[in-house]
């Protein structure tokens, strides 16, 4: 059995030990079907939770108020901007440790994520009224209350299910976390229906919580709890985690913390008809960029000493997700009109129309993110990670009470937030990328061609809706719309791309590209994928 390489720590390279073993170390498999594994699994997680989501929303457009919609999107905004700093960054600090310091941090983790924890939880409830106050919202206080007290109860569910990330075994946290979206959304439904007011969306997170931590037990039969805290490692700790905490806390604040300042300007209308675009348009974020970074950070971390794999496995990956986000973002945008007017009839929604129209064009951007950051990660580079999301999240929030002061609707809002999104995705994109020797250029080159096409045949059908289709019914306008553009976008790529769609088919799950391959007449490579491979290196236009 071969000796694993030891963990590289402060940036300092192993490269001169690894060629030294090279001749006893058996080669490392290939992670790419790991990562494609994954992605399936956590895209079928996500799936169900966005499902559930859109279900969810469709009865509570019906069932809340346009001003209920914004009292939840600043209880909801607030409480997640401590939430998002639960267990202290000891979860993604295990986690990019990998399988060698396991069980050496297991304990002290856990401890340590239960004690920042129950501290936030304390510091919420004691904020709770305070805040009620200041936005002149009383339900605020109960809201928060419960939000509190769920964050102690997920440490179990979160600390466990990290052991399944590390061992790249995300079945378990696939069949968790579906149970889980579908306990919230339901239960968010059933509270609404029993006139909870804004208070159904926190209403079902302590049940969730239980049910996670439950779940995660059953499937790995972990105790960290029956390890030593090692408090005196703590500070050590501390060290890393603080930087990995400040990121998670940036992303909240960048998701969530346009709404929570946004509330103090305009309206609950506007902001509620805001807060609905964006729960609509943030579906395609949550089921790309979330997913491909709960596999990437892991399958990454386990490259940190083969820079050529990693950089290659991460320019294929920006490559295949513009691909698959672009025509998803941009198809959206595409039939935002009719799909509203055909779930919600009323026209209490179709204020969010334009605001939906301008949050989605500028989406596939906003998921490029997702490689840099599980980059950034891996390599452990929370500090510059964290900065960059820090500083992110302070321009998005600056765009959107910009646009909410100088527009004062829910349209301004969402175009300050767009422009700035562009931009900005752009430059943070470039400079993440640069720690492994990934050029703005290369990174231009490759996303520029789905950004454009995708772009392009938005605005095409956009004008046939308003041109050709404007004496037809909803649902008539969603059916043609929606087949042309995707028609349209699988045929030109088919045609013009065909050496990238065969890669993004190849780095699928066996499951999904034995039928696509034939369906779209695609040649499998049953060696290997090029999403991980060294030798697609020299494919990427000069990285």
């Amino acid at each position: 059995m071969s000796t694993p390489p030891p963990i590289v720590k402060n940036g300092a390279t192993q490269e001169e030990d690894a060629a030294a073993r090279s001749s006893v170390d058996q080669a490392p498999p290939p992670l790419s079907r790991s990562v494609g594994a994954g992605m399936l699994w956590m895209l079928i997680t996500t799936g169900v939770g966005r499902v559930a989501s859109v279900i969810a929303q469709y009865f509570l457009a019906y069932l809340l108020v346009q001003s209920e919609w914004g009292i939840a999107a600043i209880g909801i905004s607030v409480a997640a901007l401590l939430q998002t700093v639960r267990d202290g960054g000891c979860r993604r600090l295990l986690i990019q440790r990998g399988i060698d310091e396991y069980d050496e941090l297991a304990g002290p983790t856990f401890w340590m994520a239960t004690a920042f924890n129950i501290s936030i939880c304390v510091i919420l409830i004691i904020l709770a009224p305070l805040i009620a106050t200041m936005y002149q919202q009383p339900i605020l206080l109960e809201m928060l209350t419960v939000s509190a007290i769920t964050i102690p109860l997920s440490t179990p569910g979160l600390m466990l299910l990290a052991k399944c990330n590390i061992d790249l075994n995300f079945r378990p946290v696939a069949k968790t976390e579906s149970v889980a979206q579908i306990i919230r959304h339901g239960g968010v439904v059933l509270f609404a229906l029993f006139e909870f007011g804004p208070m159904s969306f926190v209403a079902p997170l302590p049940f969730v919580a239980i049910y996670q931590s439950a779940a995660a037990y059953y499937y790995t039969r972990q105790r960290p709890w029956e390890r030593p805290a090692r408090i005196n490692t703590w500070t050590r700790m501390f060290a890393t985690t603080k930087w990995i905490t400040l990121g998670t806390f940036a992303t909240s604040a960048y998701n969530l913390g346009p709404m929570a300042f946004t509330g103090l300007i305009v309206p609950e209308a506007i902001l509620g008809v805001y807060f609905f675009a964006y729960q609509l348009t943030k579906q395609i974020i949550n089921l790309l960029m979330m997913n491909l970074q709960n596999v990437m950070v892991p399958a990454l971390t386990r490259l940190k000493n083969e820079p050529k794999r990693r950089r290659a496995a991460s320019i294929r990956s920006i490559r295949l997700l513009t691909f698959l986000s672009a025509p998803a973002s941009f198809g959206l945008a595409a039939i935002m009109a009719p799909l509203i007017e055909t779930l919600w009839s009323n026209h209490r929604w179709s204020a969010a129309i334009v605001p939906g129209v301008i949050l989605s064009v500028f989406l596939p951007l906003n998921v490029l993110n997702a490689v840099p950051r599980s980059v950034l990660q891996a390599v452990g580079r929370f500090s510059l990670w964290s900065k960059l999301l820090l500083l992110d999240a302070v321009g998005v929030i600056i765009a959107a009470v910009l646009g909410a002061y100088f527009l004062e609707n829910a349209v301004g809002i969402a175009l300050f937030v767009g422009i700035y999104t562009g931009v900005a995705s752009i430059t943070f994109s470039a400079i993440a990328l640069r720690v492994i020797g990934v050029s703005l250029g290369a990174l231009l080159r490759n996303i520029a061609t789905p950004l454009a096409l995708g772009a392009a045949l938005s605005a095409i059908s956009i004008a046939i809706d308003l041109v050709a289709l404007e004496h037809a019914s909803p649902r008539a306008r969603l059916v043609i719309i929606g087949g042309f553009f995707a028609a349209a976008y699988t045929l030109i790529v088919r045609a013009a791309f065909h050496d990238d769609l065969e890669g993004i088919v190849n780095a699928l799950p066996r499951q999904l590209r034995g039928p696509l391959s034939r369906l779209l007449r695609i040649r499998q490579d049953s060696a290997t994928t090029p999403l991980l491979a060294v030798e697609q290196l020299d494919s990427l236009n000069d990285v």
